[in-house]
């Protein structure tokens, strides 16, 4: 109850809230961004990648001590068209209504 008799403990709170909102908001458009710029295919994100100086996977686990682990990779290659949709009917159209 304090804080609506005082101006500077309200005038704070407000800072506050907003401060908290504007993280909400650049996530928001960061995820327009995501959606726009990542490809709409459906290529793998997970690739098996050996050493440049061989072809046997076998022969560079040994060199090197790996495990079949070290030589998978991840990477962002795609997102269906599909999936775009629903994210962005399901979770950035509803974010960007509230902002509005």
């Amino acid at each position: 109850e304090y804080g609506v008799e005082n101006y500077y403990c309200r005038g704070v709170c407000c800072f506050l809230f907003m401060m908290s909102m504007t993280d909400d908001l650049f996530q928001t458009v960061n995820l327009a961004g995501l959606l726009y710029y990542v490809p709409s295919d459906n290529s793998k994100w997970v690739r098996y990648d050996l050493p440049a100086w061989t072809t046997d996977k076998e022969h560079a686990k040994s060199v090197f001590g790996l495990s079949e682990f070290h030589l998978v990779k991840f990477g962002i290659s795609g997102m269906p068209l599909r999936w775009k949709l629903a994210t962005a009917i399901f979770v950035f159209i509803p974010k960007a209504v509230m902002w509005w």
